[in-house]
């Protein structure tokens, strides 16, 4: 089987929400951690106290409101180019992934199926974790030889967390 996924604002938009959730627990625990520090250390009475209140709160602002127009934001210039995607080519017993930028081939890598610590599925597509900071983003509807439902079942038979949402 095989599929190639542009690399667009749709999936990395797609890509944010589905990922999310860890990045405000992330924000909402370095805020609540800052702020805790501050109390517990330096009280309210001390400049060091306020100034760990004030940033903690920004914390909290800033990633539970902005985090996802900040990432967005940094690889926007990335995602605009239509010359940007990634081809994989899967097997019973491993898959491929090829990077391909203005035609030329960028990256290369050969994975086996337990490689992947997670795979989620939505409608449209299947983000498989190779790690907690790099997903593969597949798009269902960019099959080239093969058909998605077949990737799918072929992916669920061969990794151990796998969640689908809406």
């Amino acid at each position: 089987m095989k599929n190639k996924t542009k690399m667009d604002l749709k999936i990395h938009r797609e890509l944010i929400r589905v990922s999310s959730g860890r990045i405000k627990l992330m924000g909402w625990s370095s805020g609540i951690l800052l702020i805790i520090y501050g109390f517990y250390i330096h009280g309210l009475k001390s400049p060091y106290g306020i100034m760990s209140l004030v940033g903690g709160v920004a914390i909290l602002i800033i990633f539970v409101l902005c985090a996802e127009k900040l990432l967005l934001r940094e690889n926007k210039s990335n995602l605009l180019s239509d010359k940007t995607y990634n081809i994989y080519e899967f097997s019973d017993e491993n898959f491929v992934v090829t990077g391909i930028r203005e035609e030329e081939e960028i990256s290369r890598y050969k994975l086996k199926y337990s490689d992947i610590i997670k795979v989620v599925e939505n409608a449209d597509y299947l983000f498989m974790y190779i790690s907690n900071a790099q997903v593969l983003p597949l798009s269902k509807k960019d099959m080239i030889e093969g058909e998605a439902d077949d990737l799918t079942d072929l992916i669920k038979s061969k990794v151990n967390k796998y969640k689908y949402i809406k």
